[in-house]
C-alpha cells in the first residue's frame, strides 16, 4: 500500500454528504476486511509449519476476536 494512500485512510474523513460518507466507511471496511483476511491466512500458514493451532499462535501473537 502506497504511504499516502495509508495516510489517507488513517485520518478522519467527515462529509456533509451522506452518500459520500457511507461509501468511504464502506470502502474501508472492505479494505479493512481484506487486510484481516490477509492476517488471518498468515496466522494458518504459521500454525500449520509449527504443528499448532492456530487459536494458539492468535493467543502468541496477543490476537484475539473480542472487541
Amino acid at each position: 500500500m502506497e504511504t499516502s494512500h495509508f495516510a489517507s485512510l488513517t485520518t478522519t474523513y467527515s462529509s456533509d454528504n451522506p452518500d459520500t460518507t457511507c461509501k468511504r466507511y464502506t470502502q474501508l471496511l472492505h479494505e479493512y476486511n481484506d487486510i484481516k483476511d490477509v492476517g488471518q491466512g498468515l496466522m494458518g500458514l504459521l500454525a500449520e509449519a509449527r504443528g499448532a493451532r492456530q487459536i494458539e499462535v492468535e493467543k502468541e501473537f496477543g490476537v484475539s476476536d473480542e472487541i
